[in-house]
């Protein structure tokens, strides 16, 4: 079965960019400044923070039994 992560979820929506764009605008601390640095770390331990759980772990419970109605809904809306 295929396993699908958060995190690999939400990076593959959201793509590879940077919390901030040094190159943007500009900037008096370029080449002097750590913040770009640490926003990356910080963005990847919330892609690995979010890996700990799986899409399957998101739809267990109440929300298996709305998202199921859901489906059933849109499958009768849309054949």
């Amino acid at each position: 079965t295929l396993t699908l992560h958060l995190g690999m979820i939400v990076q593959a929506l959201e793509g590879d960019k940077q919390l901030i764009d040094c190159e943007k605008a500009v900037c008096a601390l370029v080449n002097r400044c750590e913040l770009q640095n640490v926003l990356a770390s910080a963005l990847q331990h919330f892609y690995q923070h979010l890996n700990q759980y799986t899409l399957a772990d998101m739809v267990q419970g109440p929300a298996a039994v709305i998202i199921t109605q859901m489906h059933r809904n849109w499958m009768g809306n849309n054949p």
